[in-house]
Formats: structure tokens, C-alpha cells, sequence
């Protein structure tokens, strides 16, 4: 009888503990969005705020922002529009939950805009200028300033070796920078607004300076970082753009064949085959091309 207990009361620990992991990895997948449809809605609202159709705009990206903490892609600072629409609109409830953002996560100096817009968006939430200047404040105390002055020594470093012209120092250096560029990106991923803020730590961040040295890698390195450079993407941690011109460097300026599809970043040079790019494309989160 004892044995018969103590089996069953094993058997009930192994089906628990099984159940549990199960359950776990369900919350895995389900608090770890993937931010690929995120910025494919975003492209959307784009055509349509192009063509000056306000109440579709507002109404898809807030639905968005229903479903996912919202980004201000550098690309389209689709946060930023939000609060616009959401004047233009006359549904301002969600103001307050968003305009701290901007101000916390991508460097908005809001206590001191006043153009008439955005008197009128900060005039609908509970927010000072004193109090969004405090957290503006707070923002820059947070950047990793040793980090970003790394960053920008190495990217003046990149840029002045180029204007000499000499290939060997310029591959002698791009040794040196590469392996700094991806210690980086291993021990914190994409450097994002949030870390490492802009240049000038009061402005927004370009996504120019990273971009640049990242299409300056070695092939043999890329492949050490893009699938980490991918899931930060995914993460909504990484513009897909900067990843597609990484990859897409090293098959135009490099002349190397990669095993990654072109993505066709590079305007003046037209993909060998448009569906297959495209679908690489969407395959990232960037919007199809036709030419």
C-alpha cells in the first residue's frame, strides 16, 4: 500500500511539475510580442496619415497600441504622431499614459516645446511643464554616457580614416572598430534612444552613426551578431532598416555573396528578383518596393 502511495504521489509531482513548465512557456510566448506585424500596421497608418485620412489613422494605431506598448520609430515617431491625432481627433483620454513616455524612453524635451500643437496636447493631460522637465531630467541622468561617447569616438574614428582614402589603414582600423562594435551589441544589444540617448545627450538619437559602422563589419562578424541584431528587431528593440542595410552592405558595397536575401535598401540598385525581396522584407517588418 505504501509503494502504491508513494508512486502515485511521484506520479502527481512529474504531471505538476509538467503542467507548470507548460504553463510557463505559454507566458513566455504570450508577454514576448513579436513587433514584425507591429511595424506593418505602423507602414499602414503612415498611407494613410499621407493621405490625410486622420480618423483612419488614429483609429488604427490606437487599436495598435491596444495590442502592443507603442514604439516612436525613428523612421516615423508614430508615438509622437498619436498625440497629434489624438487632438486632431478629440480623444485625448490616453494622453496621459503616453506623453511619459516620449519624455522617458525617446528624450522629448516637452516642458520646454511651445509651438500651439503641443500646448494643446500638454493642456489635456495632468502634466506640468515642471513635471515633465523633472522627467526629462531624470532621462538624461539615466543615459549610459560612457557607452554613447564610445559609440561616437568610434563612428568619428570610422568617418576620418574614410576621407583618407587609403584602403589598407581603413581596413586596419575597421578591425579594431568592429570587434568594439560587437562586444557592444553582445553584452547589450541594439544601443536604444533609451540607453544611450542622442550626440549631444539632449538630442533624439540617429539611427545613422550605429547603422554606419554595423555596414562596415567584417561578413564573418555579422554572423555572429544578426541573430541577435534580428530578435532585437522582433523585440521592437532594433529598426528594421538598420538590419536590412547591414546585410544588404555586405552584398553591394562588399560585393560578397551572403546567404541573406537582398533587401533592397539601396535605391539605385534594383533586386534580381522583386518578390523574393519583398518578402524578405516583410519578412523584417519593412514594406514592400515596387519598381
Amino acid at each position: 500500500m505504501k509503494k502504491i502511495i508513494f508512486v502515485l504521489m511521484i506520479l502527481f509531482v512529474f504531471i505538476f511539475s509538467c503542467k507548470t513548465k507548460e504553463n510557463f512557456l505559454k507566458n513566455i510566448e504570450k508577454n514576448e510580442l513579436n513587433y514584425i506585424p507591429y511595424y506593418l500596421t505602423v507602414e499602414k497608418v503612415k498611407k494613410l496619415y499621407q493621405k490625410k485620412e486622420y480618423k483612419k489613422s488614429f483609429v488604427l494605431l490606437d487599436s495598435l497600441f491596444n495590442e502592443y506598448e507603442p514604439l516612436n520609430t525613428i523612421t516615423f515617431d508614430e508615438l509622437e504622431l498619436y498625440c497629434e491625432l489624438s487632438i486632431r481627433n478629440n480623444s485625448t483620454k490616453k494622453l496621459n499614459k503616453f506623453i511619459p513616455i516620449l519624455v522617458s524612453d525617446y528624450g522629448y524635451d516637452l516642458g520646454n516645446y511651445q509651438d500651439s500643437l503641443w500646448v494643446q496636447i500638454k493642456k489635456k493631460t495632468k502634466y506640468k511643464n515642471v513635471d515633465l522637465k523633472i522627467k526629462y531630467t531624470k532621462f538624461l541622468n539615466g543615459i549610459n554616457l560612457k557607452l554613447r561617447d564610445s559609440i561616437i569616438k568610434i563612428f568619428e574614428e570610422d568617418q576620418k580614416i574614410r576621407k583618407t582614402r587609403n584602403t589598407v589603414k581603413i581596413d586596419s582600423v575597421d578591425k579594431i572598430n568592429e570587434l568594439k562594435v560587437l562586444k557592444i551589441i553582445k553584452e547589450v544589444g541594439y544601443p536604444s534612444m533609451k540607453l544611450i540617448g542622442g550626440h549631444g545627450k539632449d538630442e533624439k538619437l540617429s539611427p545613422i552613426v550605429f547603422s554606419v559602422l554595423l555596414k562596415h563589419m567584417s561578413y564573418d562578424n555579422i554572423l555572429q551578431i544578426e541573430p541577435i541584431l534580428l530578435n532585437e528587431v522582433k523585440k521592437g528593440k532594433c529598426p528594421p532598416f538598420v538590419y536590412a542595410e547591414m546585410l544588404d552592405a555586405r552584398k553591394v558595397m562588399a560585393k560578397e555573396n551572403t546567404r541573406f536575401e537582398y533587401f533592397g535598401t539601396y535605391k539605385n540598385i534594383k533586386p534580381t528578383d522583386t518578390a523574393k525581396t519583398n518578402k524578405a522584407r516583410l519578412d523584417i517588418g519593412l514594406p514592400t518596393i515596387n519598381y
